[in-house]
């Protein structure tokens, strides 16, 4: 080791020892309050600020980033409230339908509206006799081509969000898969099999992740699944 090198290591040791010694006796300012003024720590647009300084500087900062985390917090408590009124007034209009069909271009128009949904899309797993429906694509074999992962990672009756193959979105969006980035799919009942799906498409690839928070959609589903109950012999 050159001279140098060691005159490094030996500075190195002392700025830790002095590090050490103000961690264990912060009062040493206490006592030393004239140091306060005197002390200079470089400052990147001046030459050097006293410490008292330093520590203005430092709390001035840190309140910015207090105030801008508030300012995002307050942010995010308006657009829930904003979607727990939109998610209100939209049940309150599907509790007012008396048939199948008015419940379901209900959901496909309230979420367009009021969701910004690009597709929606309502499978369900029953033989279509059992429904009074106008959609002829509205009734689905659970085993169709493409339904497998949603049926398997549905179990919990929980929504799926993410990025899917185009095949795998076909028997939602037909034709018109290929243009949905992402997608949500909600469960109509827990268990296996549920009694169908609710696939909401956007074109926006970040619109609907995994990471995404989906308390709403469940409870959304939840509903849909006692209203659609009561429209299947």
């Amino acid at each position: 080791m050159t001279i140098q090198q060691q005159g490094a290591v030996d500075i190195a040791d002392q700025e830790k020892q002095v590090a050490e010694y103000l961690r264990v006796h912060p009062q040493f300012f206490d006592r030393h309050t004239e140091l306060l003024a005197e002390l200079r720590i470089p400052h990147p647009t001046r030459a050097s600020i006293s410490l008292i300084e330093r520590q203005v500087v430092i709390l001035r900062d840190q309140n910015r980033q207090l105030r801008g985390q508030l300012k995002e917090l307050m942010a995010i408590a308006r657009d829930n409230d904003q979607l727990h009124n939109r998610l209100h007034r939209f049940m309150l209009a599907l509790l007012e339908t008396d048939s199948l069909d008015v419940l379901l271009r209900h959901v496909k128009e309230g979420l367009h509206a009021g969701f910004a949904a690009d597709a929606v899309a309502v499978r369900l797993f029953v033989d279509a006799n059992q429904v009074h429906a106008s959609d002829p694509d509205l009734c689905i074999d659970r085993t169709a081509p493409g339904l497998a992962p949603f049926m398997r990672a549905l179990q919990n009756g929980k929504p799926l969000c993410g990025h899917f193959a185009c095949e795998q979105l076909q028997p939602f969006f037909g034709d018109k898969a290929d243009a949905i980035a992402s997608v949500v799919v909600l469960p109509f009942g827990k268990g296996q099999p549920p009694l169908g799906l609710l696939a909401i498409g956007s074109h926006d690839p970040e619109r609907f992740h995994p990471a995404m928070g989906t308390v709403y959609l469940q409870k959304m589903g939840e509903v849909l699944t006692a209203l659609i109950r009561g429209h299947i012999k």
